[in-house]
């Protein structure tokens, strides 16, 4: 790209590791060589699955694709063209919000423009690779009219002057909201991309309805565009399409970005290295030159998930025996060569485990055959590939071992092997991953896997045919460790089938799922991991596999990165010791604890000195009792001195977890509602965090769904319903 001379990615925090929930930082530093005629410079952040294979070979061979966005927020740093992203398949009606922030346009706007009458040209687009894409509708709207609005505004789509209509003659609309916040409550410091502005506009696509078919194959895929309308504009007739000619000035521009991760992330997974099977999460930004080839760069970031967890029902002890008939020859399918009996027992202390925990198995081998027979115990992960489109179901799935331990057992020996005795620690593997909500059009999940903890017992026979006994246990791999002290009333022992049927076997992995938490609601028995201070001491943060090359052809050729920029390096949390919980003695709510001398004022102080949320949550961590004793009004004031709106939701979980922790009856509708009051632009994202904590008047929800904007209750009352 001779025009530009150095385009790329700069984390505010250089690992690149982030936890669910969490703010990323950043800047975009673009050095150009000349003058850029372009739309705009964009950055988002996406999160998304993808899976690829192939079947047959030759003239017979089949490819398959599996792709789900789980979060993609964007931002335009030069220009005046927004947009939110492509609903890939939407065809006649795109449905916003499924995928966390895919209808989210942030436009950066002066006061004066707010004071006076800020028209804006909004366009329902279809998107077409190569090719112009097609107009659906457009409407124009007064953008304080709408942010004055109480809730969400639906408007009828004009098409070269006349109205937009669908196939069946319903008029094509689209529903939009909006809202506004001071600029220095978005960034912590302003940018180039700030320019004049004085406050960031949000404008929300929530819905367009009844489009029109724009391609002779396929669906439409549909994305909405915004930008300010010219002063001239005639209404009466076709809109004027966005500036595609605005200068990008020669030389080194800095544009600062920030997002925030949703709270439930799934978490990042490079599955199979050199394989296109993996959950990933990427900052991309492009120079729009409204051509598909734009000088672009991309980084990706580690996103550390917090679910799932077990239900009590995993924590309990289980086994499985099986007993069968040894053969020294089992290669054809029949059993020849008799050799005696095989019994396999394997026990294990619960069916949940967290990466570097001892591990609480037991595996009992009788070898009551003639042949020595070779002893496996290893975790096996199977993984479920699926093609996404709702055209198709196929699927397919493999598998990947992980070696615990490898020996031989003479004729009449008996083997046991303890995990814990031999400190034996479960392997570094990513956490189980069963599916989250994302894009509208993406009927499953492009991948999915959860594990089975195995003990095979296998006949050395002629040539190493001879028969094998394998049994398994379901287990969970959770991304916490559970707290020791509280596992004391466990259920009882319970006898598990093993399958003996190989058709069985993939069932037995996936029943498990049915026993996952994975609800934002708090698992009594875990920690909620929000940053690193929750795992401080007791885990880390490891590399977990090869170094992988993000690089994808057909969506990075041109790329202006040096290749060192592609390379990442995934990581998964490794627990080296048990966590603790925080005992709390029961308090009251607004009868503070005494006897510290450091107070609610000093934590306001220390609020002020640097990392607002690293600040709340040292203070809830060292100063248990006081934060279990905040009153409504007093969790309203830390947030309302959270200078950062993104990072309210965050620090309002953190203080919903130490009110109930120490006293279910402590966290209230009220408290909830005064949070929501003092942060007016998160405030459905702050209810969604705090709720999860679990309500001591779940009766009195109401009060909560009535202080939320009409166009986001939908979103508060589902987290209500999940909690």
């Amino acid at each position: 790209m001779p025009d530009v001379a150095q385009f790329r990615i700069q984390l505010e925090r250089p690992s690149g590791v982030y936890y669910a929930g969490e703010v990323v930082r950043g800047e975009v530093i673009l050095e150009t060589r000349n003058d850029i005629n372009c739309r705009a410079v964009r950055v988002r952040l996406r999160g998304y699955g993808r899976s690829h294979w192939s079947e047959g070979s030759g003239d017979n061979r089949r490819d398959f694709d599996g792709y789900k966005v789980y979060q993609e927020e964007r931002f335009t740093m030069f220009g005046n063209y927004f947009n939110t992203a492509m609903l890939d398949g939407a065809g006649s009606d795109a449905v916003f919000g499924h995928a966390a922030g895919d209808g989210v346009m942030f436009m950066p706007v002066e006061e004066r423009e707010l004071d006076s009458s800020l028209k804006l040209v909004i366009r329902v687009m279809d998107y077409d690779f190569g090719k112009r894409d097609d107009l659906l509708g457009e409407v124009l709207v007064d953008a304080r009219e709408l942010t004055e609005c109480d809730g969400e505004v639906t408007l009828q789509l004009m098409r070269k002057g006349k109205p937009a209509r669908g196939e069946d003659g319903a008029e094509s609309t689209v529903t939009l909201a909006a809202d506004v916040v001071p600029l220095e409550k978005f960034f912590v410091k302003a940018g180039e991309n700030a320019g004049m502005a004085t406050h960031i506009l949000r404008l929300q696509a929530l819905r367009a309805n009844n489009l029109r078919k724009a391609d002779w194959i396929g669906k439409n895929d549909v994305y909405v565009q915004a930008y300010r309308a010219p002063a001239d504009m005639n209404e009466d007739k076709a809109f004027p399409e966005p500036n595609k000619k605005a200068v990008l000035p020669a030389g080194r521009h800095v544009y600062p970005f920030v997002f925030t991760l949703r709270v439930d992330a799934p978490g990042s997974a490079e599955i199979v290295p050199g394989v296109r099977c993996f959950v990933r999460y990427e900052i991309y930004a492009n120079i729009d030159k409204a051509f598909w080839l734009d000088p672009s760069t991309k980084r990706a970031i580690s996103v550390l998930p917090n679910r799932p967890l077990p239900k009590l029902s995993l924590l309990g002890p289980a086994f499985t025996t099986l007993s069968e008939e040894a053969s020294t020859c089992d290669c054809c399918g029949c059993m020849c060569g008799h050799d005696g009996e095989v019994t396999v027992k394997l026990t294990v202390d619960r069916q949940a485990f967290a990466s570097g925990e001892p591990f609480g198995f037991e595996v009992v081998a009788e070898n009551q055959a003639q042949s020595t027979s070779e002893c496996r115990i290893f975790v096996r992960r199977a993984i479920l590939r699926q093609v996404t489109s709702k055209y198709s179901s196929h699927s397919s799935t493999i598998f990947v071992e992980h070696e615990i331990v490898k020996c031989n057992v003479a004729p009449g020996e008996t083997l046991i092997v303890n995990g814990k005795d031999s400190d034996y620690r479960v392997p570094q593997l990513q956490p189980s991953f069963f599916g989250a909500s994302g894009s509208q059009t993406a009927a499953r999940d492009p991948l999915l896997w959860t594990y089975a903890l195995h003990a095979k017992l296998k006949i050395l026979g002629n040539m190493g045919c001879g028969s094998a006994t394998d049994v398994l246990i379901p287990i969970m791999i959770s991304p916490a460790a559970p707290y020791p002290e509280l596992l004391t009333e466990v259920p009882p022992m319970v006898e598990l089938r093993s399958p003996t049927r190989s058709s069985d076997v993939l069932g037995k992995y996936w029943s498990i799922k049915e026993q996952a938490h994975l609800s934002l609601a708090r698992n009594p028995f875990f920690p909620t991991i929000t940053g690193e201070e929750d795992i401080a001491g007791v885990a880390s943060v490891a590399p977990a596999g090869e170094v992988v090359n993000i690089w994808i052809r057909e969506d990075d050729n041109a790329t202006v990165v040096g290749q060192e920029d592609l390379q990442f390096q995934p990581v998964s949390i490794v627990w080296d010791a048990p966590p603790h919980p925080v005992v709390v003695d029961a308090v009251v709510v607004g009868e503070a604890k005494t006897g510290d001398p450091r107070t609610f004022r000093e934590l306001l102080n220390d609020m002020s000195m640097g990392d607002t949320r690293r600040a709340v949550a040292d203070w809830v961590l060292h100063h248990p009792g006081e934060a279990a004793a905040l009153g409504p009004d007093e969790v309203a004031m830390v947030l309302r001195n959270v200078s950062f709106s993104l990072e309210q939701p965050s620090i309002a979980r953190e203080l919903a977890a130490a009110l109930s922790q120490a006293n279910p009856t402590n966290l209230t509708t009220s408290h909830v509602v005064a949070a929501m009051h003092a942060c007016s632009f998160a405030k459905a994202d702050v209810a969604i965090a705090m709720v999860s904590s679990g309500l001591a008047d779940p009766e009195n929800i109401e009060v909560i769904l009535d202080a939320t904007d009409k166009w986001e209750r939908s979103r508060v009352e589902r987290a209500i319903i999940d909690t």
